[in-house]
Order: structure tokens, then sequence, then C-alpha cells
């Protein structure tokens, strides 16, 4: 009876320890080529490119641009865009992926998510989460540019909040 208790805790052990483990390098590669990770992450670089974009814009609003000055910029947006492209490519990238997998999931998480995957909702998601986290994106930002102004004056009430403590 006592082999027969000791072994159970062992399996219990076990299967308590699996549940827990981080998940294996073949696991994490599946899960990777399966959810397009690489793709994504070389599709970011549009997104990348849409916020500068954005970004200049604001930054530029109501300024005639000179054709000299135009061309400075898209000089700059050159040398931002490669940057980017050096700095976040797969190879880079995919080193730290895996590591954040390691330290957030277990094997059996990423076993689950590997099986959903492989159902159709796990597919849609797969070809609509791009889309997805592109216009959310898109959508954080306007709302970011509609509360700049606003965040501008409570930072202009704090420096004259300041100065106003300085002079007393």
């Amino acid at each position: 009876m006592k082999a027969f208790f000791a072994a159970l805790c062992l399996v219990i052990a076990g299967l308590s320890q699996a549940a827990t483990s981080p998940p294996t390098d073949a696991s994490l590669s599946q899960l990777m080529a399966m959810t397009d990770m690489k793709q994504m992450t070389n599709g970011m670089f549009a997104q990348i490119d849409g916020m500068m974009n954005g970004f200049i814009q604001q930054s530029l609003k109501d300024q005639k641009i000179t054709p000299p000055q135009q061309k400075a910029i898209d000089n700059m947006k050159s040398k931002m865009a490669a940057l980017v492209k050096t700095e976040y490519r797969w190879e880079i990238m995919e080193p730290q992926f895996r590591k954040i997998y390691k330290e957030s999931f277990t094997q059996d998480e990423v076993n689950g998510m590997i099986a959903f995957y492989k159902t159709p909702a796990g597919q849609a998601v797969i070809k609509k989460m791009p889309v997805v986290m592109q216009k959310s994106m898109m959508a954080s930002q306007s709302m970011l540019q509609a509360l700049l102004p606003k965040m501008q004056r409570i930072q202009q009430e704090f420096v004259d909040e300041l100065k106003a403590t300085e002079k007393k």
C-alpha cells in the first residue's frame, strides 16, 4: 500500500510539474510558425511608418514646407525606417519573444494555444488579428491626439503652479 501511495504521489507531482513547466523550444517554434509571428513582426514596419507620418504631420500641422525641408524630412524618415528594420528584424526579435513566452506561459498553456490555433476560430484570429491591431493602434493614436491639447494644458498649469511657488 505504501508503494502504491508513493507511486501515486510521484505521478501527481509529475503532472503538477508538467502543468507548471516552461514551454519547450519546439512547442514555441510551432506556435510562432502557426501564428505567423515572423510575418507579423515584419508587418510592424508599415505601422511604425504610419505612426511616424502621423507624428510628423501633427508636428508640422499648419506650416508650409519648402522643398529643401521636405527633402530633409524624407531623409530623416528613410534613416528612421532603416534603423527600425535593422533593430527590429526577426533574428533579433525572435529570441526576445521566445524568452517572454517562456516566462509567461506554461507548457500546458502553449499546448492549449496550439490546439486553439488549429481550429477554424483560431485560424480566423491569426488572419484577422493584424488588422484588429492596426485599427486599435489607429484608434489609440486618434484618441491620444485628441487628448494632447488637454495634457499640454495640464502641463502648463503645472509649470505655472511651480513658478508661483518659487515666488513665495
